[in-house]
């Protein structure tokens, strides 16, 4: 009986360690930044946007800006929508951007074919974790080389997102685009700011430590009972 419990206690013991090292050590991407008004609904329903522009990309820079609201940034996304049928062709250019006085500098840049890029749905890419400057402006920036092929990101009708500003060619627009930013944090971070999950897993942390001392002092008690 005492064998039986010793193993008992090590294995919850171990499984106990090995979820906490996994909530702590296991990094996760997850949503800082979320703008969705304007994302293109069925035709049968009234939509809050448009395509920023005009049907196309090419010869054209987009620029939204944002304030993070998280520590660091490792993803940005963009909704891109496409109103021909023209084949998508070229290549398109994606930015992270951050404000130095009247200058934005790049600290991420990346080019992605738009063949693959799928649309109408927001096209997500990651990368390494970008620590955030607090009360700075950053920038996704999007522009493109390809023939016009009708691809462009979406946007909302009026002033959707407060904390920055959309620009096509450099002019300030009265709209902003449909986006995303993300950054990464462990899975006890995830639970934490963005699961309602979160209330069960401390109670399942809490079982699994309540049971693994039970069973120990058990071990104990049945060890004093054998010598």
């Amino acid at each position: 009986m005492g064998s039986l419990v010793k193993k008992a206690s090590i294995f919850i013991a171990s499984a106990l360690l090995l979820a906490i090292l996994a909530l702590t050590l296991f990094p996760v991407d997850i949503i800082d930044i979320r703008q969705p008004v304007g994302l293109a609904y069925p035709r049968a329903l009234p939509t809050t946007g448009r395509h920023f522009g005009s049907l196309d990309l090419k010869d054209k820079v987009v620029r939204q800006t944002f304030k993070p609201e998280a520590k660091n940034i490792s993803g940005i996304g963009i909704f891109f929508s496409k109103k021909t049928n023209n084949p998508k062709s070229g290549v398109i250019n994606f930015y992270l951007k951050i404000n130095k006085g009247k200058k934005f500098e790049t600290i991420f840049k990346t080019s992605k074919k738009a063949e693959n890029i799928r649309v109408p749905a927001i096209y997500t890419i990651y990368f390494k974790p970008v620590k955030v400057r607090e009360g700075v402006v950053y920038a996704i920036v999007v522009d493109g080389n390809g023939l016009r092929s009708g691809m462009t990101p979406f946007a909302s009708l009026y002033d959707a997102y407060k904390g920055g500003d959309a620009y096509l060619n450099g002019k300030k627009s009265s709209r902003d685009i449909v986006f995303q930013t993300y950054h990464q944090t462990n899975l006890l971070g995830f639970f934490s700011e963005k699961s309602r999950l979160s209330p069960l897993l401390l109670f399942l942390i809490f079982l699994s430590a309540l049971l693994g001392a039970l069973l120990l002092a058990l071990n104990n008690e049945q060890v004093s009972l054998d010598s």
